[in-house]
């Protein structure tokens, strides 16, 4: 995926998120840009793709899409994630839990109720949950950076026993 677009967020096991801004003009079209991402993963991973403008909801939009094809989520993002999973949400276990006991079960039902009562009982991850059930999400792509090393080696043809011999080799 790097080697498609220079910004790539690695978000967990057999999850990215890639920048896609800006690259319309290389690919020439959408589809040639999908057609790239999706042929950048090894078939047997059974690659699925979502476009939206969001994490989440690109994420939702590829967890709909079947095994190598794409999804672009809506205009209208409440109206698409509202009949999924709560299942889907990026929050603890626990929390999608909690909400489950009190009749939650789809990510329209956690919208459709107030953010208070979610915030109370689940904390700062209830509202986001809420947050992205209503089709808000403003997290950036962080970026994956490369860690570039540089190695270097020398070796003397006899032990070097003196400081003489080791300092000009290190600044060689």
């Amino acid at each position: 995926l790097m080697q498609r677009s220079p910004v790539v967020e690695k978000a967990g096991l057999g999850c990215a998120y890639v920048g896609v801004d800006g690259l319309e003009a290389m690919y020439v079209s959408e589809a040639r840009l999908i057609t790239s991402l999706l042929q950048a993963v090894p078939h047997g991973f059974d690659p699925r793709l979502g476009l939206a403008e969001g994490k989440f909801p690109a994420y939702a939009a590829a967890a709909v899409s079947g095994a190598g094809q794409a999804t672009r989520a809506p205009g209208d993002v409440a109206g698409f994630l509202k009949r999924l999973p709560l299942g889907l949400l990026p929050i603890p276990w626990d929390k999608k839990n909690r909400m489950g006991q009190f009749g939650l079960y789809t990510i329209g039902q956690l919208a459709s109720m107030p953010v208070g009562p979610i915030q109370a009982q689940c904390g700062p991850q209830g509202k986001r949950a809420w947050e992205l059930a209503s089709g808000v999400d403003h997290s950036q792509l962080i970026a994956y950076r490369r860690e570039q090393t540089v190695t270097e080696s020398l070796t003397f043809p006899s032990p070097a026993t003196s400081l003489y011999a080791i300092v000009p080799a290190v600044e060689i």
